[in-house]
């Protein structure tokens, strides 16, 4: 047996027979310069897509990237090359939802290879640290506007006491409404998991939601 990359599938158990090697995964029959000339492209094609990713073609390296990441499972590189893509080189932390969970998935093969680097790990700490911002606003917003509905029962109860069960029912309905409008139960799950977090921890298994003021700024 021979340690060796099948230049068809990326496996790596080979076996020699009649002068040639043989993949013992998918069967493909190869030679020393085929499987080196596949090194060769597959080598070109890293760099081609992290070229691209150095003056900001996220789009051309992603695709590049998501070419070659079955070739070589065990390699790194891709992976590497399609978070930075996603990212944009770990400087947007707001990802669309399947971007998200892409990046999540890509995230834990890293981290099953141990190839998490420390650039990855402070940018998961940056987005922690957004993340807790954003829940503490959320539920410091969420406290005044329920102490609101409160107050304004409590008061007109006193003013119109015969129709206090009615303000009661209201009021209920108001918190319940404002509390599935804001994501409030959302909102404690997410800090369950990101306040008991491992560290290095995946950033993206939970989202971060923009600040109201933030999608009002985009509004404009």
């Amino acid at each position: 047996m021979r340690e060796q990359k099948c230049p068809n599938c990326g496996g790596n158990e080979i076996v020699f027979d009649n002068g040639r090697y043989k993949c013992t995964f998918c069967g493909t029959v190869f030679t020393d310069k085929t499987a080196d000339k596949a090194t060769y492209k597959y080598a070109s094609r890293i760099s081609q897509a992290t070229e691209h990713l150095k003056i900001g073609n996220y789009d051309r390296a992603y695709s590049i990237a998501k070419e070659l990441e079955d070739l070589h499972p065990t390699d790194s590189n891709p992976y590497a090359i399609i978070l930075l893509s996603l990212t944009s080189k770990l400087s947007d932390y707001h990802l669309e939802e399947g971007k998200r969970q892409e990046a999540s998935d890509v995230w834990d093969k890293m981290e099953q290879l141990n190839t998490v680097a420390q650039p990855m790990i402070d940018y998961a700490e940056i987005m922690y640290r957004k993340k807790m911002n954003m829940l503490k606003a959320a539920f410091i917003r969420d406290a005044v506007f329920i102490g609101f509905g409160i107050i304004m029962l409590i008061n007109a109860s006193l003013k119109y006491p015969g129709w206090s069960k009615l303000f009661v029912i209201l009021d209920i309905l108001y918190s319940a409404y404002y509390c599935w409008l804001s994501r409030t139960s959302e909102n404690v799950e997410m800090y369950k998991i990101e306040k008991y977090r491992e560290i290095p921890h995946n950033p993206f298994l939970t989202p971060l939601h923009e600040s109201l003021l933030e999608m009002l700024m985009k509004s404009l």
